[in-house]
């Protein structure tokens, strides 16, 4: 009897050590994630501000993809589906674009992909590029909301003239001309919320995506410009732009409407040593109070801000750095200088490098005003060995694109006291004002 109850215990505590295994593991593994969670918070809290943005952006997208899987899991014979992982290009939209403005926001539309037909979970954007609708194969969208924007040049902005969200085949939606249209799989419920938070007076902004075709032909100077401040055709040839209200390429918005007084031309050329640039200004004044100590301000009154970049702005390269807010790649490989050239109050002719590798500007400039004429010539050449870094400086010899931007500050005496700053810019700021979109450049095509 004895063995008999020995027996019996035995068998009962081997059961309740089983069980008992059992509930550890489970307990195991979800102290695991806990852990982890912990670890990657601890993580994010020593990142600088950058990483913090750019684990934001990775945990919500993590958090969106999960999501969307587990609502697409119908009992416990389907899998879940593999979202499609976002790029770094997004679409805010809002008043204005400004340099706080993040892919995780919640005005923001993160993107998958651009210009590619579309799988389940895709955010998607197309452009003219794409053909003149989203048609393509067998999709008809109906999973999906489309939003299509269009430039409006009253506005100087891209706006809102459609949203579907319904379960309608969407296929035949036109892609305009100057604009984009975003397709947004209903899996990514986060980014579809945010269709919420748009207003019909709303602008939107594509980061890392240039919609406007800034592309210029340069023909190669057969004699370099004389760099005194006059600028005409016969060195230069054609201008790029003329500068008014109505050029679809520029941007008054920070004029008051139907006060746009001041006007402009841009030309270059280039030649194996340098890029030459002369932009006219016509304005009834010129107002720049720095000097040598202070030209580093003198963004705030009247100067030309000009960008040289190394490689096309559609480039593989830019794709991939275009957003200076949150990475510095570009600037920090010599790939994009960023200058200013101005004419001081006392009649001197003043520079700054704002960005790139050093600050030194080994080339030349030479502005001047005609007061009478109510117009400012700016004429400068810009080595191209300022680009790239000192042991390996930047050459075009086998380049058959090159990028640059430009953008005319105008901030004169009442609109210093007011508190205003102004500018003529390309479309989207040109990568320049507002934020150093490195995208919105213009394509320089080198001719013969």
């Amino acid at each position: 009897m004895k063995k008999f109850l020995a027996f019996l215990l035995m068998f009962v505590m081997v059961f309740t050590f089983t069980a008992c295994g059992g509930e550890d593991t489970e307990t195991s593994s979800s102290s695991g994630s806990q852990a982890t969670s912990s670890a990657a918070s601890q993580t994010s809290s020593k990142a600088t501000s950058e990483t913090k943005s750019e684990a934001s952006s990775n945990a919500s997208q993590a958090q969106s993809q999960a999501d969307s899987s587990a609502d697409t899991s119908s009992g416990t014979s389907s899998s879940p589906v593999e979202m499609p992982k976002f790029t770094n290009k997004f679409v805010s939209f809002g008043a204005d674009v400004n340099v706080q403005i993040r892919a995780t926001d919640s005005t923001s539309i993160r993107l998958t992909k651009i210009n590619e037909p579309v799988v389940a979970g895709d955010v998607a954007l197309f452009t003219k590029s794409f053909g003149a609708s989203l048609k393509t194969g067998t999709e008809t969208y109906k999973d999906f909301a489309v939003l299509v924007c269009t430039y409006d040049h009253s506005i100087f902005g891209y706006k809102k003239t459609s949203l579907v969200d319904d379960e309608s085949d969407k296929s035949a939606t036109a892609i305009p001309a100057d604009g984009f249209v975003i397709a947004i799989s209903k899996l990514q419920k986060s980014e579809i919320a945010k269709l919420k938070n748009i207003k019909d007076s709303d602008k939107f902004f594509p980061h890392g995506v240039r919609i406007a075709d800034l592309t210029v032909t340069l023909k190669k100077a057969t004699k370099a410009p004389t760099i005194d401040g006059k600028i005409n055709a016969n060195e230069y040839g054609t201008a790029l732009w003329k500068i008014d209200e109505k050029n679809k390429f520029w941007d008054y918005s920070q004029f008051v409407k139907d006060n746009y007084y001041v006007k402009g031309e841009v030309y270059a050329t280039y030649d194996d040593n340098n890029f030459y640039l002369g932009v006219i200004v016509d304005s009834p004044e010129h107002y720049n109070p720095v000097t040598e100590s202070t030209k580093s301000g003198m963004y705030q009154y009247y100067c030309i801000q000009v960008n040289l970049y190394a490689v096309d702005p559609l480039s593989d390269y830019i794709s991939e750095h275009f957003d200076h807010v949150i990475d510095q790649t570009a600037f920090n490989e010599g790939m994009i200088r960023q200058y200013g050239f101005g004419l001081s109050d006392d009649g001197e002719t003043l520079w700054v490098v704002w960005m790139g590798v050093d600050k030194n500007f080994t080339g030349q400039a030479k502005i001047t005003r005609d007061d009478g004429a109510q117009k400012t010539y700016y004429e400068v050449a810009i080595p191209w060995s300022e680009l790239g870094k000192s042991d390996n400086p930047f050459s075009i010899k086998g380049v058959d694109k090159v990028g640059f931007s430009v953008s005319i500050n105008c901030t004169n005496k009442d609109d210093v006291a007011e508190g205003r700053w102004k500018n003529l810019k390309l479309r989207d700021g040109g990568g320049i004002i507002g934020r150093n979109d490195w995208s919105k450049g213009v394509t320089v095509v080198l001719g013969k």
